[in-house]
């Protein structure tokens, strides 16, 4: 990210976020918490449950987004979201019953 912002002439632009404490401390507990406990959860599913299916809950995180970023951002979704998302649930749903 860092070469990121470099290539595009933003670092002191991104480290002038970091004066801002309340935003700074989420950043830093966000990036913390979420990927430890998502990891941490990720492995206690495959040793509940059996692989194929806890793989399977793990990747339907786009599809529990939609209604969310519908409701805290306000974002129009497509229909063609609608649809894909659909037919992720039916892909996971058919998994469950043959699993």
């Amino acid at each position: 990210m860092w070469l990121l912002a470099a290539f595009h002439g933003k670092v002191l632009y991104t480290l002038s976020g970091l004066k801002n404490s309340y935003a700074r401390n989420n950043v830093i507990a966000g990036s913390i918490v979420g990927p430890t406990l998502g990891v941490w959860l990720s492995m206690v599913s495959v040793q509940l449950i059996a692989v194929g299916i806890a793989s399977t809950i793990m990747a339907t995180r786009p599809i529990m987004m939609l209604p969310l970023s519908k409701w805290i951002y306000k974002e129009n979704i497509s229909y063609r979201a609608i649809v894909g998302t659909i037919l992720a649930l039916i892909g996971v749903t058919i998994i469950f019953i043959l699993g």
